[in-house]
């Protein structure tokens, strides 16, 4: 039972604190996203883009230096090649998102844009 029980713990803890970080990294795009709304005249989109870049830099310091710490660092190259695919891809359907319900259905207000901000995350 010793070597599957540990295994299972390590995997418990590293999913749990890819949880914190992630959860982190929501709160992250949204708080960015609001600040940026609240002083600048920038149009919602690209004040999400700008969000979503920022708590993508957040996230991959996170998971690199707190989640993922122990990882082999040989593969680094692919392991950041992947993670910026898929954050791109995300990037791309959470703006797509928040783009179609503000200019597609007109839906523009604070709330709203939060809501769909939310969603496309």
């Amino acid at each position: 039972m010793g070597h599957g029980a540990s295994r299972l713990r390590r995997i418990c803890r590293e999913a749990a604190k890819f949880g914190a970080v992630g959860g982190a990294g929501v709160l992250v795009n949204l708080l960015v996203f609001n600040l940026v709304r609240h002083v600048t005249d920038l149009q919602v989109v690209r004040a999400s883009v700008i969000a979503t870049v920022v708590a993508i830099i957040f996230n991959y310091v996170g998971f690199r230096y707190f989640t993922y710490r122990d990882r082999d660092k040989t593969r680094r190259t692919r392991e950041m090649s992947l993670f910026l695919l898929f954050s791109a891809v995300g990037l791309v359907i959470e703006n797509g998102v928040l783009y179609t319900a503000t200019y597609g259905f007109g839906w523009d207000t604070p709330l709203q844009n939060n809501i769909f901000k939310f969603l496309g995350i």
